[in-house]
């Protein structure tokens, strides 16, 4: 299980500029394509329901998902990011339930969800523990949550450190810049596959894992990219997101798919009866 690096205040006015300024290389437009259209993939294998975004930012996942039929909701701890959001679902002329609101405490019933998404914001959580308890909670026996994270022992994170000093003298980084491999100040804690794979503690249990993304930030390759015609270069960063596919202990980004254990279903089964009792008595 996770705990974060150090307690600290949640970000409640970050803004889309904070996540990824531009302009962008095009491995990095392929990533953040390319994570949005896994991560509703992997939430997307199920017959339509209710499905909550935490750290649902600008809601571009949920105003797909109420296009498709669902009941979509959205979290976020930003007032600018949930006006964007609420501006972005009324061109769109669709009907997403948006609210503002803590990750630790997710303001929902038991069993309310049959999914929840989680988009590379668990890392910025104050307590990422007491959000993983949460998604136990809110999600229905049956309910999946997908959880996306920077991987930051990725192949691009593990030659960049090797190669730091090359890239020095290259002038290709420079010492006033934080390497990308470092996390950054508003990270509590180091998100990389073999914590990945423990995030579900006693709460959650890991149904699978894929890689998205190969090679991102890693010095001189957005600039290569951009010297090749469009087709030739997202061909290239497709190939190399099929291996990281196989491969999520070296891709740029682990996409988990997680179900409320045996022991959580348990704990609730008493509470349920209780109810269905107290109804029919």
């Amino acid at each position: 299980m996770v705990t974060a690096l150090a307690q600290q205040q949640p970000d409640l006015d970050y803004h889309l500029e904070d996540v990824f300024p531009g302009p962008y290389h095009p491995d990095t437009q392929f990533y953040i394509d390319r994570l949005s259209e896994a991560t509703i993939q992997a939430a997307r294998q199920l017959q339509r329901g209710r499905i909550l975004d935490v750290g649902c930012g600008t809601a571009k996942e949920m105003i797909q998902f109420s296009r498709e039929g669902w009941e979509a909701w959205g979290l976020d701890s930003s007032d600018k990011m949930l006006a964007m959001a609420r501006r972005d679902a009324r061109q769109e002329e669709v009907a997403i339930s948006l609210l503002r609101g803590l990750a630790e405490r997710l303001p929902f019933r038991d069993s309310s969800f049959d999914r929840l998404i989680c988009k590379g914001s668990l890392d910025h959580f104050a307590d990422p523990e007491a959000f993983i308890r949460e998604v136990a909670r809110v999600l229905k026996p049956n309910g999946r949550a997908v959880i996306a994270l920077t991987n930051y022992e990725s192949l691009s994170c593990k030659l960049g450190r090797r190669l730091y000093p090359l890239f020095l003298r290259l002038g290709w980084m420079s010492r006033d810049e934080r390497p990308y491999w470092v996390i950054p100040p508003d990270h509590t804690f180091k998100g990389h596959y073999h914590q990945i794979i423990r995030l579900g503690g006693r709460w959650l249990k890991l149904r699978r894992c894929v890689g998205v993304s190969l090679l991102w930030l890693f010095p001189g390759w957005g600039s290569f990219l951009d010297k090749l015609p469009h087709p030739l270069a997202y061909g290239i960063l497709r190939t190399a997101d099929s291996i990281a596919r196989l491969m999520p202990s070296m891709s740029d980004v682990v996409i988990s798919v997680w179900s409320p254990t045996a022991e959580v279903k348990r704990r609730r089964a008493p509470r349920r009866a209780g109810r269905q009792h107290r109804e029919t008595g």
